[in-house]
């Protein structure tokens, strides 16, 4: 924590610890970083942690639930097609009202599944993509 000296100038600063160290000295490093003996200088695990934690607190994560009647809705369609194009995914965002981002990460996610579950790749119904 460092604390500003108005007194004097805008640009002096004050530690709790003490006065800055005179001019032309090395300032000191904060304690979240550490030298190697090669003169790098690296962070330590405690404040890449922290950091982590503050862009997880700044970011949260916003999801968007889907309900019984759209996900029967996204089954329907995935049974006739595994592949959208622009225009399908936006067919189904305007009837699910969902956003077509969502649409378009469910349907990955399904194939995902459905590849992982059975072993094949429904990439077949990639001929039909021009249908819907």
């Amino acid at each position: 924590v460092l604390c500003v000296d108005t007194t004097t100038s805008p640009k002096h600063t004050t530690s709790p610890d003490g006065p800055d160290p005179q001019p032309g000295s090395k300032r000191p490093r904060p304690p979240a970083l550490e030298r190697t003996p090669d003169g790098r200088i690296i962070m330590t695990r405690e404040a890449i942690d922290a950091s982590r934690e503050r862009l997880r607190a700044k970011r949260p994560r916003l999801r968007h639930e889907i309900c019984g009647e759209n996900i029967g809705v996204l089954e329907s369609w995935y049974e006739k097609y595994s592949y959208l194009s622009k225009e399908g995914r936006r067919a189904i965002s305007e009837q699910t009202g969902l956003p077509v981002k969502t649409v378009m990460y469910w349907f990955q996610n399904k194939r995902r599944m459905m590849k992982q579950r059975t072993g094949v790749d429904h990439s077949t119904s990639m001929a039909r993509l021009m249908k819907c």
